[in-house]
């Protein structure tokens, strides 16, 4: 592979690390609602503001186990 092409794929990998945070932080809060999170960000995380409303929602939001707590 030529130098072009690894450049590229790393581009790609962390442009794609970048476009899936929200679900990435979601994922590692163990967020109550890490799956709808997911699947906004995977059909309309191309918009910028959707992409960071769902970045503050992953950020923000409760947990299972602070859901847990307040039962």
């Amino acid at each position: 592979m030529d130098t072009e092409t690894i450049v590229l794929v790393v581009a790609i990998f962390i442009a794609l690390i970048i476009y899936f945070l929200p679900t990435i932080i979601a994922s590692q809060r163990n967020h109550n609602s890490a799956g709808l999170i997911f699947f906004v960000n995977l059909f309309v995380g191309w918009t910028v503001v959707v992409w960071l409303i769902t970045l503050i929602w992953a950020s923000e939001g409760k947990t299972k186990e602070e859901m847990k707590k307040k039962d």
